[in-house]
């Protein structure tokens, strides 16, 4: 397994385990990160992202970590597993959001128990094995890519604006909610570019920092 941090220019190599390392890395080598847990805020400026956290004492922010991949099935759900527990380490609540799924599941919505909602399979094992409930399963995976999705917005049936807008406003109430948030990406880097939301897309749409692997 071989990863990369962007921009960071940190190459890594070897188990998800010692990914721990990406996450000091990212917190203590960039201008944007802080391991003071609890003490971030929401922030924006118009220099600013309006995704990334603020901490007050030190005067640094803490951007999204996008975790994305060149092929499929190379661990990326691992390697986000392993961030997390790094993340979760380090700050009070940590926010994950999958913003385009393509395996999806049905889970009882949070905000009414009687309503069935399909959230991407990787949401429902992040939110359930972390515990991450001071955020909703309908944030944590705004856009699903069923069988005949891509028809439909070929179709002119979905909307790109419409889209990026529910991806927007998912995010920015998990940021609202977190001190850090984890965004892990869909399939390889070419999935999703027929509706517009390819991981480079929306990592750069969400202000993130980027893991490829």
């Amino acid at each position: 397994m071989s990863m990369q941090y962007l921009p960071g220019k940190v190459c890594f190599s070897g188990s998800a385990a010692k990914w721990s390392r990406v996450v000091s890395s990212i917190s203590s080598n960039s201008s944007t990160g802080s391991s003071t847990p609890g003490n971030y805020k929401r922030f924006i400026h118009p220099s600013d992202h309006p995704y990334w956290s603020y901490d007050e004492k030190s005067g640094r922010h803490q951007r999204p970590i996008f975790v994305a991949a060149t092929k499929q099935h190379v661990g990326k759900t691992t390697t986000s597993l392993a961030i997390m527990s790094g993340l979760q380490k380090r700050f009070d609540k940590v926010g994950f959001i999958k913003p385009v799924g393509q395996q999806h599941v049905a889970v009882p919505s949070n905000k009414n128990s009687d309503e069935v909602i399909r959230v991407d399979k990787d949401v429902v094992l992040m939110r359930e094995h972390f515990d991450l409930n001071h955020i909703d399963y309908k944030d944590m995976s705004p856009v699903i890519i069923p069988q005949g999705y891509t028809r439909d917005y070929v179709d002119g049936k979905i909307n790109f604006d419409d889209q990026v807008e529910v991806v927007e406003s998912s995010m920015a109430r998990i940021a609202e909610k977190s001190d850090a948030v984890l965004i892990e990406g869909t399939g390889h880097c070419a999935v999703g570019s027929i509706v517009g939301l390819n991981n480079a897309k929306v990592a750069k749409m969400l202000g993130a920092d980027m893991v490829l692997m």
